[in-house]
């Protein structure tokens, strides 16, 4: 996460896509509520994927 935002701030484009089974995400959208924008959640710019695979 922190990476995605790094990449951003350098003026690259990044997203977070967890597709393991950490459930890391889950924790963050818990902590934060980011918000919700169709099959992802954005949070200070960067879009957060959750994938079964």
């Amino acid at each position: 996460m922190n990476l995605v935002f790094w990449i951003q701030a350098h003026g690259g484009s990044a997203c977070y896509l967890e597709a393991n089974t950490s459930k890391h995400l889950a924790h963050i959208i818990h902590l934060f509520d980011p918000e919700k924008v169709g099959n992802a959640y954005a949070m200070e710019g960067a879009d957060f994927y959750l994938t079964p695979e």
